[in-house]
């Protein structure tokens, strides 16, 4: 070949190399799997098994219980989340019959959900009373509450269990915010 055709040879074979590279991206693209959006999911949480149900156990909450395969609520979007401060007392009554009483200063989310969910909460609390319900953020098991009264608010307040820290929590939770 003259150095001419060995060029346009060359030439050639690197814009094929590159249509088959392009053509590589293109398909790896589209069939990548769809990123999970970021999501609350509540799940009450049974004590017995139940068909197609598995067994939650996390280090955060161990042996809590049996989940649906699915979450009974899951939110994809929230109006606001803040972090108040709330007293909680406790009191310790010794065998001797004498009290102590310690007030601690722990934080609270306040998640405000939408009208809709809103709604769907407030149906959930209402069917599953003493009930323990599991929330998770992606994959991060974040509460497990029990369910001591119906919501009938458009927000709910949860404490923040000890070691966790509210604000990283509440920067999750932001991702949600409606914009």
């Amino acid at each position: 070949m003259t150095g001419d055709k060995q060029r346009r040879s060359s030439r050639l074979r690197l814009g094929m190399y590159k249509l088959f590279v392009a053509a590589v991206i293109a398909l790896s693209i589209q069939h990548l799997p769809a990123g999970n959006p970021l999501t609350l999911e509540v799940y009450c949480i049974s004590s017995e098994p139940k068909p197609g149900w598995r067994y939650f156990n996390s280090s955060a909450f161990p042996n809590l219980g049996y989940v649906a395969a699915q979450p009974d609520m899951s939110v994809s979007q929230i109006k606001n989340v803040s972090i108040e401060k709330t007293t909680e007392t406790s009191t310790i009554i010794h065998r001797d019959g004498s009290r102590k009483t310690t007030k601690e200063e722990v934080p609270s989310l306040i998640i405000e959900f939408t009208a809709d969910d809103a709604r769907k909460f407030r149906e959930l609390t209402g069917t599953h009373l003493n009930q323990r319900v599991l929330w998770l953020l992606g994959n991060e098991a974040l509460f497990a509450p029990i369910i001591r009264m119906p919501i009938e608010e458009p927000s709910v307040a949860i404490s923040v269990r000890p070691g966790v820290d509210a604000e990283t929590i509440k920067a999750q939770l932001e991702k949600l915010r409606e914009h």
